[in-house]
């Protein structure tokens, strides 16, 4: 996506129909007020500010607002859909999500407060990596991995909850 580089600031994104391959690396210094996907996309959908692969079930990036569609076919929220992201201060996960992938919330410097539901079993490689105004965090009783640098750089975070499920830390 090297062909918007410059561009930090656009109105809208227009997904057609024939696109099925939006990287999962999305530059995010992004910023847009709109994105639309094409009805007949047979991968992607938009709702509520973020863009959803429906094969795999997957935010793929959230784009505007705080709110994480509340959509029972999203099971994980993808590699830095939110990344670098400064206008969060709090955010509430949906039941119904099992995963937070790798750097989901990396470099989110103004989120401060996350709820996490109990039906995720799995927190990414430096998930909320760099969360500086991060205090507290619960994690709930369905964990059962999480990844290194999770917490990494979060230099506020004074309490983790480990609940008795968690199994792993990997490295």
């Amino acid at each position: 996506m090297e062909q918007f580089a410059d561009k930090h600031q656009l109105e809208s994104i227009t997904i057609p129909k024939t696109l099925i391959n939006f990287p999962c690396n999305i530059p995010k210094f992004w910023k847009t007020n709109r994105i639309e996907v094409d009805e007949a996309n047979p991968k992607y959908y938009s709702k509520d500010g973020c863009l959803i692969d429906k094969e795999t079930n997957t935010l793929v990036w959230c784009y505007s607002g705080n709110v994480i569609p509340n959509d029972v076919s999203i099971k994980k929220i993808g590699t830095n859909a939110f990344m670098n992201r400064e206008d969060i201060n709090s955010i509430v996960i949906p039941d119904g999500i099992e995963e937070i992938e790798d750097g989901a919330f990396k470099n989110c410097i103004t989120l401060e407060k996350i709820i996490i539901p109990k039906s995720v079993i799995k927190i990414g490689l430096g998930a909320f990596y760099n969360c500086k105004k991060l205090i507290e965090i619960k994690l709930p009783p369905s964990l059962t991995v999480i990844n290194s640098f999770v917490f990494g750089s979060c230099s506020n975070l004074l309490s983790v909850h480990i609940p008795d499920s968690l199994t792993t830390i990997e490295c």
